[in-house]
């Protein structure tokens, strides 16, 4: 007979033979046990009873995990997700599945503008010019002045899909620039992405002791793009 545990705490109830005993106002209950079918044949025909709506929910999830763990990887040690998730009542899985999930499909990310690189507390600076040359970009930035006296030295990081490869997002860690200098021009990789291909591009920032970032914000380059935004 197995305790079960919620969090590390013993809640009193037992388990057994597809019964759980708990107390409930110092009386003894027992009801079924809510378990996934034990036996591989009563799994199959479980799955094979569930409504449309159930295999559409199912279909969703598991490609929008994909999405989301291929991010993960990419981010490595960066993860601002599980900082940020530290003091709330979810994990930072949850957190990025529960913000970019309804954004994916079986194609990969469908909603690019909504989709969240990064999440944190620190300030972003107005972005004033965005500019693309081949696979070269190059954004340019405005700070306040209170935000380059806490933190011009804050590192920018970029995260970033091809549009031709939706189920894999990238990320590019060391760009060379700060918040205080304004401007950066980075040569993103291609990854045999159709010449010309549009880039869906991600910049956030991060303290230099990786203990804050900034949410990410969203611009979408076309090769030939010279303008304000």
């Amino acid at each position: 007979m197995a305790n079960l545990k919620s969090k590390g705490k013993d809640t009193g109830r037992q388990r057994s033979g597809g019964k759980t005993k708990y107390h409930r106002k110092g009386k003894e209950c027992t009801c079924d046990s809510k378990r996934t079918p034990a036996t591989t044949e009563a799994r199959d025909k479980a799955l094979a009873k569930r409504t449309d709506a159930q295999r559409d929910n199912s279909d969703w999830f598991t490609a929008a995990t994909l999405v989301e763990s291929a991010a993960y990887r990419v981010l490595e040690d960066w993860n601002m997700w599980n900082d940020f998730a530290r003091d709330l009542t979810v994990t930072g899985w949850n957190l990025c599945h529960m913000i970019n999930g309804p954004y994916c499909d079986g194609s990969g990310v469908i909603n690019f503008p909504a989709f969240v690189f990064s999440i944190g507390w620190l300030a972003n600076p107005t972005y004033t010019l965005v500019k693309r040359e081949g696979w070269t970009v190059t954004l340019q930035w405005t700070s306040t002045a209170r935000q380059l006296r806490s933190g011009g030295r804050d590192r920018l990081m970029v995260g970033y899909f091809h549009a031709a490869r939706p189920t894999c997002p990238q990320f590019l860690e060391d760009t060379g620039a700060r918040r205080e200098d304004g401007k950066v021009t980075l040569t993103l990789p291609r990854h045999d992405a159709p010449e010309g291909d549009v880039l869906h591009v991600y910049p956030f920032f991060v303290r230099r002791n990786g203990t804050d970032f900034s949410r990410s914000l969203y611009f979408r380059v076309a090769d030939g793009m010279d303008g304000e935004v």
